[in-house]
């Protein structure tokens, strides 16, 4: 996934109907014609624009029209030259409508009547610019991390009760949260399932979406987007109380950042993770819940586990909803807080949660991945497997070091690393058993650091 302008998420709906049409010749009704079908289809271009196409057993020209929000009425866009079954529907740049709903019509012959097609509605791709210029955090589901015709990718915004080309209730599903993002927000900037790599880029969501899984991202760019300082202190502080929760916005009109805005109420990011995550997800009923938070994230996807667990043991939520396994893709933490337990540090506090998350009725499995020179923190390390990823091939690139684990892990399931003796190192691809049975391992790269790709990766056990 990378910081990358444009690679949104957009839903369609396939549509058809059966019309059929009693054609007039010299005056006399003649028998009904054979139905013409049309199935139309929409799909992400670009963060800003739509690609219509549809199929019809009709040789008469098509127009498609869009349904207009303001007026409530059809409003034809484009009249098709005969033949013709494809629309680029390109004036979106402006337009902040959360969907888009489109039709095709056609009158055959002319004196007929008019003839349209069951709607289909597309959902505004996660970066396009009216994403940037009001709040927009929680869950997009991704179709793929490059499918889009700009080659970026398509992800909608996670909506209740859906079961689309996006998610599949009964899938098991991976979410992946992201981690500070200073400076995103004036970019119109956000991650992606495609790799943050320049050295491997690649669509990280193909292997998982072609295991059944569904594929999501936690945003919270703009409340992670802080530039204060080196340490992004302020920024982890949001992950765990809020007080104030502020985030970026820009100017619709300038496009430059305006005075800093503050969320109200006393929520921390965490728990608003929970709320997008318990309105997304509580009807699926999949075989998995996994997240993979990257440093910052990290710490974000344990606490937020740690609060749904909570949601569980209280009965207020089934036990099915908490996530079962949570990845650590090189993880930061901070010194010790006063707003956490007894002034306790982000590493200690995560630790313990993590030990609880482990030893509760929720048994979850833990994966700690360390690719950067961040170090690592052993209190939350020693609780699960720690996989130590060499970058050789970033050189000394720390930012891109610091981005391979996202790239290693999620590329792993698909072409997962080997043993030098036997048996499978951590990766995405061991199973969730296997995996707990080596918590408290250390693992070390012994082949493969040219490359960011973990399928040539050799390890031993330190």
């Amino acid at each position: 996934m990378t910081t990358r302008k444009a690679r949104t998420l957009t839903a369609w709906t396939l549509c058809a109907f059966v019309a059929a049409v009693l054609p007039t010749v010299r005056g006399v009704r003649a028998t009904t014609a054979p139905p013409s079908a049309v199935a139309v289809t929409v799909r992400a271009a670009s963060a800003v624009a739509e690609t219509v196409s549809w199929q019809t057993t009709s040789g008469a020209n098509d127009t498609v029209e869009r349904f207009d929000d303001a007026t409530r009425r059809w409003k034809i866009v484009f009249v098709a030259p005969h033949g013709v079954r494809v629309y680029r529907d390109a004036s979106l740049a402006s337009d902040d409508a959360p969907t888009y709903t489109y039709r095709v019509c056609r009158r055959a012959p002319v004196s007929a009547p008019l003839v349209c097609s069951t709607a289909a509605t597309a959902r505004r791709q996660f970066d396009h610019p009216a994403n940037f210029t009001h709040l927009d955090y929680g869950l997009y589901w991704a179709r793929c991390g490059a499918c889009r015709a700009d080659g970026l990718s398509d992800e909608v915004k996670a909506l209740p009760h859906e079961h689309d080309a996006y998610v599949d209730p009964s899938h098991p599903t991976i979410i992946f949260i992201h981690g500070w993002e200073p400076g995103t927000t004036v970019r119109l900037s956000r991650q992606s399932w495609l790799s943050p790599l320049p050295t491997g880029r690649r669509d990280l969501a193909a292997a998982w979406r072609a295991r059944g899984y569904n594929v999501g991202v936690f945003y919270w760019n703009q409340f992670a987007d802080d530039d204060c300082c080196l340490i992004p202190t302020a920024v982890e502080k949001k992950v765990w109380v809020g007080e104030p929760l502020t985030y970026r916005v820009l100017d619709a009109t300038t496009g430059t950042l305006i005075p800093v805005k503050t969320y109200p109420g006393r929520s921390s990011v965490s728990s608003l993770f929970v709320r997008a995550y318990l309105g997304a997800l509580h009807d699926v009923h999949g075989a998995e819940v996994r997240l993979a938070g990257h440093s910052l994230g990290a710490q974000l996807a344990v606490h937020a586990t740690y609060l749904l667990s909570r949601l569980a043991a209280s009965g207020e939520i089934a036990p099915a909803l908490v996530p079962r396994r949570v990845a650590l893709l090189d993880p930061f933490f901070g010194g010790a807080q006063p707003y956490l337990s007894h002034g306790r540090g982000t590493a200690d506090e995560t630790a313990y949660e993590v030990g609880a998350l482990r030893g509760g009725p929720s048994r979850v499995v833990f994966e700690y991945d360390s690719s950067s020179l961040l170090p690592v923190a052993g209190g939350v390390a020693s609780e699960m497997a720690l996989t130590y990823v060499n970058t050789r091939y970033a050189g000394l690139d720390e930012t891109e070091a610091h981005l391979a684990a996202i790239h290693w892990y999620l590329d792993s399931l698909g072409d997962p690393p080997k043993a030098a003796s036997g048996g499978s190192p951590p990766s995405a691809a061991l199973g969730d058993s296997a995996l707990g049975r080596l918590a408290g391992t250390t693992w070390l790269q012994m082949a493969g650091q040219d490359t960011p790709d973990a399928g040539d990766d050799v390890f031993r056990r330190g």
